[in-house]
């Protein structure tokens, strides 16, 4: 049910409607098929006019079993539509939901305009000239049910059948019998007469302002915002987070834009997760980390340590129901007060909440620029209903999004009584009270072979950064280290458990040390040993062999 409200909310889209979705489904861990829990649902309002939330009381229900029915009669209004699938009212289907007899004959349904259609026999009836069997002919009524609503409608069919072939390319059998089973259901309702009335709803010329739209749901809005803030802030954009419902689909997407500078970071837990992101954030990256209620509360501490160090740090929280791990597929508003105040210690943070799915883009952005102006963590506080739900959005011109870039100190911001220029890192900007931070940065581009990509970010890094040499195992090895502070040279022989632990960079082609310079041969590595890496300070080389 949620491929076809899906697909009828992008040909509405696609024909100009304003609308608004909300999509409600099971856990992965569903009910049984066919009881009251284990029921998919997909509900889509649209006008021609602007539309602000999903509805309370829908006019047509598609109703494909006797579960579906009892589920959601109690929302429709009298006198609402109601499309029934009979081949599903069994004697035992029901009896699951608590039917003693069956509402299509007991007169319970007087107060609706119901349809009684047989939709799998007429899907399997439709699709009898293709090589399936019973069983996957059946799967094929919801398309069926498409093409009756589109029918209805007057909804465009050409972008569901070009859609159907791009899903099934490599089953075609697939993509012609569901095209075929779709056609059916705009057949059946041309042709039937139990359908008087069909409608047509016209584009919501006036509720847009002129521009490109596109269909958009509230967690593709929000990775997209979080990209152009990125760009707009020109720091490359880092997501440390670990999957969990309903946030993980911002995971999946910013995944795909490594073109853009992305980096993501699935971690083993949530602790992990806010842990990197913080150390990106440290090292000058936009850092992102995204959960959900039992996310937030594990990685409260981290977020007060990101308080106390004053560097930016987005936190975004798709909110569901509560409390524990609570209900990953259900939306409850029910992080708030523990987003404002659930750290110890004193340790204030911004919230920003977006008001609809489009308008995550905008938080997004908002978030950035608060958590980069003012040098503090954000919540970006949205749920499952908006993260899930979907709207028209206006694509904006690259020129209207907000310049986010800040100026961080390049050198010394203070000089003493004396003239000597220094860097003090909490001389505050009066305006912001923000700390002047020291960028450690640099965007590196993710093309061309991985080789070059490697060469690229040596040349592009502000300072060296060499790898750390493995340490031996206890009294496997030993290790001969001479040094050579002038031309005297003194030897130092260290067993295994006392492994140097310096600093690789060594450029084979030349046989040279990274670090000085100095000559190598072919039965030695050149180590450099640095006691303060972390300014690149590279303090002596170590010419190193290796005993078995």
């Amino acid at each position: 049910m949620q491929l076809t409200g899906d697909r009828f909310t992008s040909e509405t889209a696609s024909f100009g409607n304003d609308l608004s979705t909300l999509p409600n489904f099971p856990a992965e861990i569903r009910a049984p098929a066919g009881t009251l829990p284990g029921v998919s649902s997909f509900q889509l309002h649209f006008a021609d006019h602007d539309i602000l939330t999903p509805g309370d009381a829908p006019n047509v229900l598609v109703a494909m079993n006797p579960a579906a029915l009892k589920a959601n009669i109690g929302d429709l209004p009298r006198g609402a539509e109601v499309i029934v699938n009979t081949d599903e009212f069994t004697k035992r289907a029901m009896q699951k939901v608590g039917y003693e007899t069956s509402p299509l004959e007991d007169g319970s349904l007087d107060g609706y305009h119901v349809h009684p259609v047989p939709l799998t026999a007429l899907t399997v009836e439709a699709l009898k000239e293709f090589d399936l069997t019973r069983k996957e002919a059946e799967r094929s009524k919801n398309m069926f049910a498409l093409g009756l609503l589109s029918w209805m409608y007057h909804r465009p069919t050409e972008g569901t059948e070009k859609f159907l072939r791009a899903k099934f390319a490599k089953k075609p059998d697939i993509a012609e019998a569901n095209i075929a089973a779709f056609q059916a259901g705009w057949n059946f309702g041309e042709t039937t007469e139990d359908f008087a009335v069909s409608y047509e709803v016209a584009p919501a010329a006036t509720a847009f302002p002129p521009g490109v739209y596109r269909n958009i749901s509230g967690n593709l809005a929000l990775s997209y915002g979080l990209v152009a803030a990125s760009r707009q802030a020109d720091l490359p954009l880092y997501l440390g987070s670990y999957p969990i419902t309903p946030a993980s689909d911002i995971l999946h997407e910013l995944s795909r834009h490594k073109n853009f500078g992305v980096r993501t970071f699935q971690a083993e837990d949530e602790i992990a997760g806010i842990g990197a992101a913080l150390g990106a954030a440290f090292g000058g990256s936009l850092a992102v980390t995204t959960t959900s209620g039992p996310g937030v509360a594990l990685k409260s501490e981290t977020i007060g340590l990101a308080v106390s160090l004053e560097l930016p740090l987005l936190i975004v929280d798709i909110q569901r129901g509560g409390p524990s791990t609570g209900l990953p597929t259900k939306t409850e508003q029910a992080d708030l007060l523990q987003a404002m105040y659930g750290r110890n210690g004193e340790a204030p943070v911004p919230v920003v909440a977006p008001r609809t799915p489009a308008d995550c883009f905008d938080a997004a952005l908002e978030a950035a620029r608060i958590a980069l102006t003012y040098r503090t963590p954000v919540f970006l506080l949205s749920d499952g209903y908006l993260a899930n739900g979907s709207e028209p959005w206006r694509i904006p011109d690259p020129e209207e999004l907000p310049d986010l870039r800040v100026q961080f100190a390049q050198g010394p911001n203070h000089t003493l009584d004396d003239g000597t220029e220094v860097f003090w890192p909490y001389k505050r900007d009066p305006q912001t009270l923000a700390r002047p931070g020291r960028s450690r940065a640099r965007r590196v581009w993710s093309t061309g072979s991985a080789a070059s990509r490697r060469r690229t970010a040596r040349a592009t890094s502000p300072t060296p950064r060499p790898t750390t040499t493995s340490w031996c195992a206890p009294g496997r090895r030993r290790w001969t280290a001479s040094t050579s502070p002038t031309s005297r040279w003194t030897t130092r022989t260290r067993p295994g458990r006392w492994c140097w632990a310096g600093v690789r960079r060594t450029d084979r082609s030349r046989r040279r040390c990274g670090g000085c310079g100095g000559p190598g041969s072919r039965s030695r590595r050149l180590i450099c040993a640095t006691s303060t890496p972390s300014r690149g300070i590279w303090d002596r080389c170590w010419s190193v062999t290796t005993r078995w």
